[in-house]
């Protein structure tokens, strides 16, 4: 365990006072994962193979969960975390941990939840609307208002009646808003289905969409994805694209983008921010052909936790 926080420990950059508390996060993160793989490990023996393929890894998720959530509760280095410049060095040298104990691994992912438009915020935001239209359409999707009339229905909790017949087809779907990608990913499973038009998969969903409550407007600019940056400036090259998410530069004002004024002005229309502290904080778990996932998101500021999946 120590070789491997050696390890970690001389991938840091300028060994200061500051990056030494940054390192010793990770020190912590790394060891809490090792421990929640030992809890794993021992509550597998408790369950034979036919519980554990019958879905009984939920309980593992939830120790990992509730491991790691007292971890960032209690994290001296998070509360120094007051600006964009902490920030960005903190996901620069704490966004993945990889973690071997015998025959399981471990994978801890930190990066910015912030990066990503909320979905849920569709039904509500005509900007959002017009946007993901214009976006789909250079995809060449045959029937991007039912697409998007799907999607309302699923985020409008139950209702007299609905723009689609989604709910009479998959009645087990939830109604009150989209909660991880694989509910999202049912949505389109639908579509495609009704549609018969599968190049609405080509589109990289993950890089464009985070799930969370509906009155969540916030994007940071400074972890937006070059796919993002088009669908918010549809006129927008994709070299621009990929300049404005490269990370070679921190975004503290609009200013700081370079953009036109009339591209700016357009990004008016949604609430970009230049400083979030939002995580999200992924862990898989592997063992043979055995895995457990949880994800979840932790804002720094509040210390509230938040759409937790379990990938189930």
């Amino acid at each position: 365990m120590y070789k491997r926080t050696e390890k970690i420990f001389k991938k840091l950059k300028n060994y200061t006072p500051k990056r030494r508390a940054i390192a010793l996060l990770i020190t912590l993160f790394f060891v809490i994962s090792v421990t929640a793989a030992v809890g794993v490990s021992m509550i597998q023996l408790r369950l034979n193979a036919q519980q554990v393929r019958e879905g009984k890894c939920l309980i593992q998720s939830s120790m990992i969960l509730d491991d790691l959530i007292k971890l960032l509760k209690t994290s001296p280095v998070l509360e120094k975390i007051n600006n964009a410049d902490d920030l960005r060095y903190f996901l620069e040298n704490a966004s993945l941990i990889p973690v071997a104990l015998e025959n399981l691994n471990v994978k801890l992912n930190i990066h910015s939840s912030m990066g990503r438009i909320n979905i849920n915020t569709l039904a509500s935001s005509k900007a959002f609307q017009e946007a993901l239209s214009l976006y789909m359409l250079q995809y060449e999707i045959e029937d991007v208002d039912y697409f998007q009339d799907l999607l309302i229905d699923s985020m409008g909790g139950k209702q007299p009646h609905y723009r689609t017949d989604i709910f009479d087809n998959q009645p087990w779907l939830y109604k009150e808003k989209i909660v991880s990608m694989a509910h999202f990913e049912q949505i389109v499973d639908y579509y495609v289905i009704t549609r018969h038009d599968t190049k609405i998969r080509k589109i990289a969903w993950d890089n464009l969409i985070r799930f969370s409550s509906p009155n969540d407007y916030n994007i940071d600019a400074n972890y937006i994805s070059s796919g993002l940056w088009q669908l918010l400036l549809p006129d927008l090259s994709e070299d621009i694209a990929r300049d404005l998410s490269s990370w070679e530069n921190l975004y503290k004002t609009e200013e700081d983008l370079g953009l036109s004024q009339e591209e700016l002005e357009h990004l008016h229309r949604f609430q970009l921010s230049y400083y979030v502290p939002r995580l999200n904080v992924n862990v898989d778990v592997k063992r043979n052909d055995q895995n457990v996932h949880v994800a979840f998101e932790y804002d720094i500021k509040t210390k509230k936790v938040g759409s937790v999946d379990y990938g189930l």
